[in-house]
């Protein structure tokens, strides 16, 4: 049942990206390191041009290999990119003046202010010396930019790395891991500036992250990685009709045995832990008679209640299948 929901809602979101500017074009996407099985797998994403995307799954998918090849360090092994509507291949240079990555901790200068790191990566790349004051104030470190890097805080580090990445002014940009470390406040100050360059300038945000409530909070779109191979991509709002398509229903019980026996017949039953089931009903009907089956086969049950699954109790059951 949940696979085809899935899939419903997949086909329904590719045909809503064709009336769309693409920015992000992945054909079958793939990468395998030497003697290893792929890390990236036949992999298709499809990025609309004014989101913020998120590409999720848990370490190990394959989301830093994708984002490297994305800026040219990894070269596929099958398949192609495009970007800006023009092949990564044949255009590597212009699609590169229009984009930006923050694809590791941003290396600074801590003995240096924060004005002179971006003074230093300003010189070095040959960008407008007026762009400056303006990157640091849209990472909103205007007030801060004469201290010391060495003192700024991990949140403000990122954010002074995001700085430099933003001088050329680019149209895309993109970010792996950026909350990585940060304590709440922090990756409250990546989220809303990273929703701030997408609403205020009109940047389109690509950002990976195996934080699923940190890119429930800021992205319009999401696609989600597991294995290397992508399990599904379409907006949050789609990905939240899934979720309530996909009830669970819990029961509590001290004869698992006996009830595991009974309720052997419904869809997707599995063992929550040593006193509770898990079961995917149809309709609410079906949940009724899972209480009637149990109560007249006489299992005793302390409760059983739906589950109102969370985007992480959703993306637990994508990467299970």
């Amino acid at each position: 049942m949940f696979c085809i929901v899935l899939k419903f809602v997949l086909c329904l979101y590719r045909e809503n990206i064709l009336t769309m500017t693409t920015i992000i074009k992945t054909n079958d996407l793939t990468f395998h390191f030497h003697g290893k099985q792929n890390a990236v797998n036949e992999l298709n994403l499809s990025v609309p041009e004014g989101s913020i995307y998120g590409f999720l799954g848990p370490n190990g998918a394959g989301k830093s290999t994708t984002i490297r090849m994305l800026a040219g360090l990894l070269r596929p092994a099958s398949g192609s990119i495009e970007m800006f509507d023009k092949s990564f291949k044949k255009a590597k240079s212009a699609i590169l003046r229009r984009s930006a990555y923050m694809i590791e901790e941003p290396t600074l200068y801590k003995h240096l202010t924060g004005r002179q790191n971006i003074e230093l990566i300003c010189k070095s790349g040959g960008y407008d010396a007026k762009r400056i004051d303006e990157v640091l104030d849209w990472v909103h470190l205007s007030d801060d930019k004469n201290r010391k890097a060495g003192n700024y805080s991990m949140g403000m580090k990122q954010r002074l790395g995001i700085a430099g990445a933003l001088l050329p002014d680019p149209d895309l940009f993109v970010l792996d891991e950026p909350t990585n470390g940060l304590d709440p406040q922090g990756m409250y100050e990546i989220r809303e500036l990273i929703v701030d360059l997408n609403k205020k300038y009109g940047k389109t945000i690509f950002i990976s992250s195996h934080l699923l409530g940190e890119i429930e909070k800021m992205c319009t779109h999401v696609g989600i990685i597991h294995h290397g191979k992508g399990i599904f991509e379409g907006s949050i709002q789609e990905l939240a009709d899934v979720n309530k398509s996909v009830k669970l229903f819990r029961i509590e019980t001290l004869q698992m045995e006996k009830a595991n026996e009974v309720l052997s017949a419904f869809e997707n039953l599995k063992k929550v832990d040593e006193n509770t089931l898990e079961v995917q009903p149809k309709d609410k009907e079906q949940q009724y008679q899972i209480i009637a089956s149990l109560v007249n086969a006489g299992v005793e049950f302390t409760q059983a209640y739906e589950v109102k699954n969370s985007l992480e109790e959703l993306f637990i059951q994508v990467t299970e299948n």
